[in-house]
């Protein structure tokens, strides 16, 4: 996954993942720029719900990093 990855390859339900869309965050990069708070406000839901999806971001982008960490230690050896 890029910066640019899709909010839809988030872990979360794909109502969220679709409301997020219809909110103008269409990739996991944006909604990591917003707090819990900017989140349920923008998405009008509990701030527990949008804490579950800002964790879900980070821990896409966090995992992601990873992978290519992973990869590039692999294509070294």
């Amino acid at each position: 996954m890029n910066d640019s990855a899709s909010v839809q390859c988030l872990s979360i339900a794909s109502g969220l993942k679709n409301l997020l869309e219809r909110s103008g965050l269409f990739t996991v990069k944006s909604v990591t720029s917003y707090s819990q708070g900017e989140i349920a406000n923008l998405l009008g839901i509990d701030t527990y719900v949008a804490g579950i999806i800002v964790q879900a971001a980070k821990k896409s982008l966090r995992d992601s990093k990873n992978n290519i960490a992973t990869t590039m230690v692999s294509t070294i050896r």
